[in-house]
């Protein structure tokens, strides 16, 4: 299993965020030569310890990929390939968006270029500069979205999926424990991510995707307001 959820209750319950916990998603692998990589690095992680596998899989994006780190994750090249290669469009789901986030030039570019670039964030999440920053390069932001539209507090976007070119034969999407606009969880932290192609897995996702973004809202509430 790779997912973007914590292992705590807060994240499949009610919480202090509404009555229906965070969104959240994972995926399951099952193919053998991921999964034998998957338990090589936990077997590294695990004491007495042991050097990091040199992972050639290229359905798996690791953390970290900062330079002083051995072995190089491939994170930071994966999610920058990633961007670069959406034609269509880009759903993207921000739990918070760093204002030097490494990955906002690259979305600004795809949507100045004509890819259709929508981004489901938290309202607490980034700053109204960043968001303006955005809407102003043509990315359509909303925020806040709730649970099938049948409770009236916003879920806690917690998961990081994104969609490249949904629908489309060149279709992919990110599934995994980076946050991909803050630059540290990429570069410096161990996160295990992975790119599907499976289309009925990707038609499944983005169909939360569609539904939230027709629940959330355009407007970004204040922080004492997502407070109340």
């Amino acid at each position: 299993m790779i997912a973007d959820w914590n292992l705590q209750a807060s994240y499949f319950g009610p919480n202090q965020y509404g009555p229906v916990g965070a969104r959240g998603m994972a995926v399951l692998n099952t193919d053998p030569q991921d999964v034998a990589t998957i338990a090589a690095y936990f077997d590294a992680n695990w004491p007495p310890y042991a050097p990091y596998p040199v992972s050639t899989r290229a359905s798996l994006v690791w953390s970290p990929s900062g330079v002083e780190y051995s072995p190089v994750g491939n994170s930071v090249a994966v999610l920058t390939v990633f961007i670069q290669g959406a034609r269509m469009s880009l759903g993207i789901y921000a739990e918070y968006i760093q204002d030097d986030a490494f990955l906002v030039p690259m979305i600004i570019e795809r949507a100045q270029a004509g890819v259709k670039v929508r981004i489901l964030a938290n309202s607490d999440g980034q700053s109204p500069a960043m968001v303006s920053r955005l809407r102003d390069a043509g990315i359509e932001v909303k925020f806040d979205p709730v649970f099938d539209g049948n409770t009236s507090t916003p879920m806690f976007i917690h998961t990081k999926t994104m969609f490249a070119d949904p629908g489309s034969p060149d279709q992919v999407a990110f599934f995994g424990s980076q946050n991909t606009f803050i630059n540290e969880s990429p570069e410096a932290i161990l996160e295990l991510g992975a790119l599907v192609r499976d289309a009925a897995t990707i038609e499944q996702a983005h169909s939360y995707f569609d539904t939230d973004w027709a629940t959330a809202t355009e407007t970004q509430a204040s922080p004492s307001a997502a407070a109340d």
